[in-house]
């Protein structure tokens, strides 16, 4: 009986088979790094959507005026609507650490705002736009460290039409306070 056909048939079939194994492999591979990047990627979302909430809702209480005002009860309220905690829990399971820190940055900017707004000041406050700065800073941050974190190009301030990450450049109160005189 003559092997070399049956060893050859066998010999082929273990290759394709193996090549099949191993190109399936790949793909399961690649499709769980797709799977990662796009978890990431909404958990990230997420949280930054949840930080433009709060913000946004912080910025509401600014305007309530009032002796039955309950500032406090108030801006508790917009924290917890904005339901930053949960998106900020989700968010750290998944991000790299230069992710993780820029998200704590800003996470400690917007409660900073938030003490802001707790203590009553007026938009037009110097305190009031420093911490609105360090937060707008900070949230710019965040996006361009997701963004090197999901494989795209970091941005830069100009990229976006902006002078600074802060916009204290663009900001009319903060340039009507630097041109008054005696100031």
């Amino acid at each position: 009986m003559d092997w070399l056909p049956l060893v050859s048939t066998f010999g082929g079939a273990a290759i394709a088979l193996s090549g099949t194994f191993m190109l399936e492999t790949r793909k399961q591979k690649e499709q769980r790094v797709r799977d990662h990047t796009a978890e990431k990627r909404a958990k990230y979302l997420e949280f930054i959507g949840a930080l433009d909430a709060l913000h946004n809702n912080l910025r509401r209480c600014t305007r309530l005026t009032g002796e039955d005002i309950d500032l406090e009860q108030a801006t508790q309220d917009a924290v917890n609507d904005s339901k930053v905690f949960p998106a900020r829990e989700n968010m750290l399971v998944v991000a790299s650490p230069e992710v993780a820190r820029a998200a704590q940055a800003a996470f400690r900017r917007t409660r900073a705002f938030q003490q802001v707004v707790l203590r009553g000041l007026s938009i037009r406050s110097p305190e009031y736009h420093e911490a609105y700065h360090e937060y707008a800073d900070a949230i710019w941050r965040l996006r361009v460290a997701v963004r090197v974190d999901l494989g795209n190009a970091p941005l830069k301030p100009e990229d976006v039409g902006k002078v600074s990450w802060s916009e204290r450049e663009d900001c009319r109160v903060c340039g009507e306070r630097s041109a008054s005189p005696g100031e």
